[in-house]
């Protein structure tokens, strides 16, 4: 039997079908089946890991903090909340957003046609 929450949470990422096979099995899966089924995002060997890990952080560090922040609040524990409780809580996270420097930083640098730089205050 799963705990921590494995029954409840592994069907919201995988699918019905997925969780019921390798939990009713005690089925391990591979790195490739991860992938496939949507488990994980990227496959990388081991020597790749520390350098995609930077990678992935430099590239988190350089969007704007306050709708990071934002985007995680409302996309962590989704799945716990109704429809209409997550589009509430998105149209709060927009209108918190809509009058920051970053936010004029992204819509100046469409406009202007550059890569636009975040988190300059």
């Amino acid at each position: 039997m799963p705990a921590w929450g494995g029954s409840a949470r592994l069907p919201r990422t995988i699918g019905r079908a997925y969780t019921l096979d390798m939990i009713l099995r005690g089925r391990k899966i591979d790195g490739a089946e991860a992938y496939r089924i949507g488990l994980v995002t990227e496959l990388m060997g081991l020597e790749q890991l520390k350098g995609r890990a930077q990678a992935l952080g430099e590239e988190l560090a350089s969007q704007p903090r306050l709708a990071i922040k934002c985007m995680l609040d409302n996309l962590v524990g989704f799945d716990t909340k109704s429809l209409d409780e997550s589009m509430a809580d998105e149209m709060r996270a927009a209108i918190l957003n809509r009058d920051t420097a970053d936010a004029r930083e992204g819509m100046m640098a469409f406009m202007e046609k550059r890569k636009p730089v975040f988190n300059q205050s």
